[in-house]
């Protein structure tokens, strides 16, 4: 008899997060829910950890040789799944007590033309980073936190692999487009998971703003290219071009606006240190102008779309 779950975690360079992360999944669910774990290319030490890790708490581990990409790793964790279902978690998400009993009920009675359910997701700690993932009332389909039908995933061709190349922006969301021509994703707000705070680097984000921010611009063009008729659906402009001036005049306003005039006056030193950030990132925006103009943002990427499952 097939299971009626798989729990599939990308996990990369964070052994603290998924040791609590799955000490809290084995807590919930039973022997039967296969969990497994897919390492994305950590550095020695930190993949040692998750190997161990996994290995005592009685979880799948399966390692990739280098960092391909949260839509690569899902797809090599739905290959590996054996439930009816597949249940996608980030590695920083720590589920409610009673979570498994909240979705075992859902799962068992969803309709035939529900083919997914999403997870309510609340952001933790104090800072001003924390809430940046959150799923409060649905409508997010974020990846950190949902379930979908393993027969679904299949016929639509899973994640598309071409997001490898473009930095884990967007991948959630195309997949969302396509599962959605298939039937309903239903917002489920008694099935609760936390993320847990988040630990920003000033001088990482810094020196990663430039690389960043032209993932972002990849990967919204390649989003917009594929589902030009549904991007307004997932974004505040009816195309890429609305995206991309709103990162070029207003991005370090949407940054801000995100959090609350109370965070600010609480934690003045991280207000400083987003508003620098968020200011810099927007400068990076229109040193991208060229590429944008010249229609590199997408050319120049390969593209590989539906996963190789003969490898």
């Amino acid at each position: 008899m097939t299971p009626l779950v798989s729990i599939v975690i990308p996990t990369r360079n964070r052994p603290h997060y998924l040791s609590l992360c799955l000490g809290m999944l084995k807590s919930e669910t039973d022997n039967k829910v296969k969990i497994c774990v897919i390492d994305d290319g950590s550095g020695e030490a930190e993949r040692n950890l998750n190997k161990n890790i996994c290995a005592e708490l009685g979880v799948s581990y399966v390692r990739c040789s280098k960092n391909r990409g949260m839509a690569v790793a899902r797809n090599i964790g739905i290959r590996h799944s054996n439930g009816n279902w597949v249940l996608f978690l980030d590695d920083d998400v720590e589920v409610k007590k009673g979570w498994y009993k909240v979705l075992k009920k859902h799962l068992k009675s969803a309709p035939d033309d529900v083919i997914g359910f999403e997870g309510k997701v609340t952001g933790t700690g104090q800072g001003l980073w924390d809430r940046e993932v959150e799923n409060l009332c649905g409508g997010q389909f974020l990846t950190c936190h949902i379930a979908y039908r393993k027969d679904m995933l299949m016929k639509i061709g899973c994640f598309d692999e071409t997001f490898e190349y473009l930095g884990p922006f967007c991948e959630d969301h195309e997949i969302a487009v396509r599962a959605l021509r298939e039937g309903n994703i239903i917002f489920l707000p008694d099935l609760k998971a936390d993320h847990m705070a988040r630990n920003v680097v000033l001088i990482r984000m810094l020196m990663n703003s430039r690389k960043r921010m032209r993932g972002i611009v990849r990967a919204e063009k390649y989003f917009f290219s594929k589902h030009p008729g549904e991007y307004k659906n997932f974004r505040n402009a009816v195309n890429f071009k609305g995206t991309y001036i709103s990162f070029l005049v207003r991005h370090t306003l949407n940054c801000m606006r995100r959090r609350r005039f109370s965070d600010f006056l609480r934690k003045p030193g991280q207000t400083i240190m987003l508003l620098f950030i968020s200011v810099f990132e927007q400068i990076c925006a229109w040193t991208l102008l060229p590429e944008v103009l010249l229609n590199k943002s997408v050319q120049d990427v390969p593209q590989k779309g539906k996963p190789d499952w003969s490898k």
